[in-house]
């Protein structure tokens, strides 16, 4: 799925409604003599002018990094949602004023003109389309996690929600006489009391993303778990976070042990990135900076104990692919070994050593808790050697003196 021709698809349909509704609202509320009515149709002339900045800004949000945005431009995405947040805040401000002079006039004894049945039709065909609208694209505003979608989408419900105030006023100033035309502004305040909340929303999230905003506290603690869940890393600190469009971008530091050679420190750190990205998308940007942790004394690293669980043996696999080899593992189900100092213990098969090295090290340093409550016991490890014929599995755990 092409994000860009997605959204583009979306805000033109959306756009195609708008400028119907423009023209029908206006005319409805002219030959209708209703103000309420023509305060929804300036919401919908809002709603056209919010669909246009959505287009030129996704274009524009799309494009590449280059020399002069090494972060790419999608914070120009954020721009357009607070743009729509400024807009619906005008607007709101406008329609407070109309409706305020109107009831000041019928407050003072002067007659306002009671608005017409095509009023009151234009205020439900509003309703019905918007709210199609609405649905249509918040479904795909988070299909393609577009803020600037989910904004416009919002400003569609806003537009609904003030028809159904537009229309609740028209109808009860039709039905209760010309005496009750007052209604008619009233509900063109409560129209503007509805984009005032909605413009509220739009431009708090919109400023506090320009203004680098971190990520919500439930997201960095992800982040957090998912990092130490990866052996050999250890106390992650510094970390930093903010959005950069629909993108997020994750700095942060991490200690791992000074003697650990440097291409095993540099797979660890690709393994972190890999991890945040399966979680958070290919364009997330990761920063991490690797510090060196004192190693520590031999005198306090913890035992740790290694048993062969369970042998698995896939004999098809074997007679398919295998050139015959005797001996080719003397592992048994049951079977002990206890490393010391982290260290592969005498008689343990290399290629399974290879396998729960960073697991049994982690652990003898007394870090555990991997992949985020994986384990019951969270000081322990359940590890598969790489033999694809017999695979073993091995439980390790920290022997407590």
């Amino acid at each position: 799925m092409n994000r860009e021709k997605e959204v583009y698809k979306v805000t033109l349909w959306g756009s195609v409604v708008n400028l119907v509704l423009v023209a029908f609202k206006f005319l409805a509320g002219i030959i209708g003599h209703s103000s309420a009515m023509i305060a929804d149709a300036i919401h919908s002339v809002s709603d056209f002018a919010t669909d246009i900045i959505v287009l030129a800004f996704v274009r524009i949000s799309h494009k590449p990094k280059d020399k002069s945005h090494d972060y790419g431009h999608g914070k120009f995405e954020t721009l357009a949602t607070t743009l729509i947040g400024v807009a619906l805040f005008a607007v709101a401000v406008g329609i407070f004023v109309d409706g305020a002079k109107k009831i000041a006039f019928w407050a003072k004894g002067g007659t306002l003109t009671q608005p017409g049945v095509l009023a009151l039709v234009a205020a439900l065909v509003s309703i019905a389309l918007k709210e199609v609208v609405f649905q249509y694209t918040k479904r795909k505003a988070d299909q393609l996690d577009s803020q600037a979608m989910r904004a416009n989408a919002w400003h569609h419900r806003s537009d609904a929600l003030s028809s159904i105030g537009t229309a609740i006023g028209i109808s009860g100033a039709i039905l209760l006489g010309e005496r009750w035309a007052v209604l008619d502004p009233i509900a063109s305040i409560v129209v503007g009391a509805l984009i005032v909340k909605v413009a509220f929303d739009l431009l708090k999230n919109g400023m506090g993303e320009l203004m680098e905003q971190s990520l919500p506290e439930v997201i960095e603690n992800e982040i957090m778990d998912i990092v130490r869940g990866v052996p050999g890393v250890a106390e992650p600190h510094d970390l930093c976070t903010r959005r950069i469009g629909n993108h997020y971008a994750i700095e942060m530091h991490v200690l791992m042990d000074g003697a650990m050679p440097l291409r095993e420190a540099h797979d660890k750190a690709t393994e972190m990135e890999r991890l945040l990205k399966d979680r958070y998308g290919e364009e997330t940007h990761i920063s991490i900076h690797v510090e060196s942790k004192e190693e520590i004394p031999m005198a306090e690293l913890k035992k740790v104990r290694i048993t062969a669980i369970r042998q698995t043996v896939y004999p098809e696999l074997m007679a398919r692919y295998e050139n015959p080899i005797q001996h080719a593992c003397e592992v048994r189900e049951g079977q002990q070994w206890i490393s010391v100092n982290g260290q592969c213990p005498n008689g343990l098969c290399p290629s399974a050593w290879d396998s729960m090295r960073p697991f049994v090290e982690a652990l003898a340093r007394g870090e555990g808790n991997f992949y985020d409550g994986w384990m019951q016991d969270p000081m322990s490890a359940m590890i598969s050697c790489n033999d694809g014929f017999r695979p073993v599995s091995f439980y390790i755990e920290i022997i407590n003196e």
